[in-house]
């Protein structure tokens, strides 16, 4: 599944440090529920993630998990940080995880060219 989340009212707070903080919190909160990260990126506003989860496992409960965890974190240095309530999911055929993964991966270089995957960007 390849999700979509943004920060509260698109604020522009996440640089770097914030990304890859992201992505290894995904990646420990997946593991403690039995899912697995393959990839997670994003820019200033918003963030990428694929993962594939168990099938008794609800998407919303997966996603909910993972802004937790990582809203916790990103609080110690910006405490003002929230998370906008919802998010978008998609299903990711396994002949696409690559595409997908090499997408999320390239979130900077993307938006940076306008080369975007519009139906997978928060509008």
């Amino acid at each position: 599944m390849h999700a979509v989340w943004t920060t509260k009212n698109r604020l522009a707070l996440l640089d770097e440090d914030d990304l890859a903080a992201i992505g290894a919190t995904t990646q420990k909160t997946a593991r403690k529920i039995g899912a697995v990260v393959y990839a997670a990126g994003g820019t200033e506003d918003h963030v990428h993630v694929l993962v594939r989860y168990r099938p008794d496992m609800a998407v919303s409960n997966l996603v909910r998990s993972m802004k937790a965890s990582t809203s916790y974190i990103l609080r110690q240095t910006i405490p003002e940080f929230a998370w906008q309530e919802g998010y978008a999911a998609f299903s990711v055929s396994t002949k696409d995880v690559r595409r997908v993964e090499a997408y999320i991966l390239g979130q900077a270089a993307h938006h940076a060219t306008n080369n975007t995957w519009d139906d997978c960007e928060p509008g």
